[in-house]
């Protein structure tokens, strides 16, 4: 069976020259009552394919930064196994005090207490980074903070029949500019890349 994204993603968008869509006379229009019908299964199917497209993009630099993440993670191992292995180890803790071991330089101890905090300096940097990714909490809770501050924009645009402004990252942004293409009771919303406004901290600012 043809996988079902895939056909999605390759049906053109209906355009004007097509066949059913072609103009027709007045009187013509007048007598088909299925053409609106056709005009709003063409714009859904348009839609979809925009949506549809944008997702397969969020997911495809999804896999990518797992691929990412996987791949410093198994680095960081390998360099840290590397470390220990460069040094000697220290004796069994059931060996007296005064059994002779291997002797380790203070020179050499400070570099290896030096090395080793770089390296779980590296390591909690990592995983900050990557808990995003692999938390499913903080990934619903996340969108739980998108829907709510969503829904408040939209009342403060409903109240003062205003302009709409969102803010959101790269990876979501075709989405989010599909989502909002439809007519919210004639509020205008317009989605823009956080990278465009710099002086935002996402620790003040909701960033979707």
């Amino acid at each position: 069976m043809e996988d079902p994204l895939r056909f999605l993603l390759s049906v053109p968008p209906l355009t004007m020259s097509d066949p059913l869509l072609r103009p027709r006379s007045l009187l013509a229009v007048r007598s088909d009552p299925n053409r609106p019908r056709l005009y709003l299964i063409h714009r859904q199917i348009n839609d979809h394919i925009n949506l549809t497209t944008s997702y397969a993009s969020f997911t495809h630099r999804l896999k990518l930064n797992h691929s990412k993440h996987v791949h410093l993670f198994s680095d960081l191992s390998h360099n840290l196994s590397n470390l220990i292995s460069s040094f000697p180890s220290p004796p069994p803790s059931n060996l007296s005090l005064d059994h002779p071991v291997v002797d380790i330089s203070n020179s050499d101890l400070h570099s290896l207490k030096r090395q080793v905090k770089e390296w779980i300096r590296i390591r909690k940097q990592l995983v900050s980074e990557a808990k995003e990714s692999f938390d499913n909490q903080l990934k619903i809770q996340k969108l739980k903070d998108m829907i709510f501050f969503v829904n408040e924009q939209l009342t403060k645009a409903k109240r003062s029949s205003a302009f709409s402004s969102l803010i959101a990252d790269k990876i979501n942004l075709g989405a989010m500019q599909v989502m909002f293409r439809k007519d919210y009771n004639g509020v205008h919303i317009e989605v823009m890349e956080v990278e465009d406004y710099t002086f935002l901290n996402s620790s003040y600012v909701p960033v979707l």
